[in-house]
């Protein structure tokens, strides 16, 4: 089967790529050094590649040309430090706002030196979080987190408010970005997003 020369484009861009293997907590970041009709070439940027073997089926995306693009493969050989994927038969656009943030719904609390503030979260990005409070609260505080996003994927870090709205008359809207975050976080973040996204489109 001809393989889409606009992938080909795309790819021999050298693009950063994004990998989840079965599960998000092995998700790994690579970078395309090579491609050929029928292989890719990608050497490892973070994360560990012990969670990958021959022919074992992962999901890849990246960013090129402004738009986010994604494609289902399989892993011919692990080498080195890199793998070498099969060219992929098709792959799927998306548009840069919706891989970024996801409608995502949870209630748990946050903390400030030393009290806890109830919060529904209402969006999720790789970047941060919004949600609604029955507290107005500051913006020169930094707040902790603990944000359980599925089975497989956990994070803690701190929270920046950056914008506070009133939202009815018992609620404020609050949008706040994640700081000292893990690298790897972040990336499992990205792609538990775009991954949700891709199962939206495909319903």
């Amino acid at each position: 089967m001809s393989q889409p020369k606009d992938m080909m484009t795309l790819l021999k861009e050298k693009p950063v790529l994004k990998i989840i293997p079965d599960t998000i907590d092995n998700a790994i970041v690579t970078e395309v050094v090579d491609c050929s009709d029928a292989e890719i070439y990608a050497k490892l940027v973070d994360g560990k590649l012990d969670s990958y073997s021959p022919a074992k089926n992962i999901e890849a995306y990246f960013l090129s040309g402004g738009g986010y693009f994604y494609f289902t493969t399989n892993v011919i050989k692990v080498q080195d430090n890199a793998l070498i994927l099969k060219f992929p038969e098709k792959y799927t656009s998306l548009q840069r706002r919706e891989g970024e943030r996801i409608n995502f719904y949870k209630t748990l609390e946050i903390t400030a030196d030393g009290a806890n503030f109830a919060i529904d979260v209402v969006n999720l990005s790789s970047g941060g979080i919004r949600f609604l409070t029955s507290e107005n609260l500051s913006q020169e505080k930094a707040y902790s987190i603990a944000l359980d996003v599925d089975k497989n994927l956990s994070v803690q870090c701190n929270l920046k408010i950056v914008e506070v709205t009133k939202f009815d008359n018992a609620k404020y809207c609050a949008r706040a970005q994640f700081t000292d975050i893990d690298n790897s976080e972040v990336v499992a973040l990205s792609q538990f997003c775009k991954k949700t996204v891709i199962e939206q489109i495909n319903k």
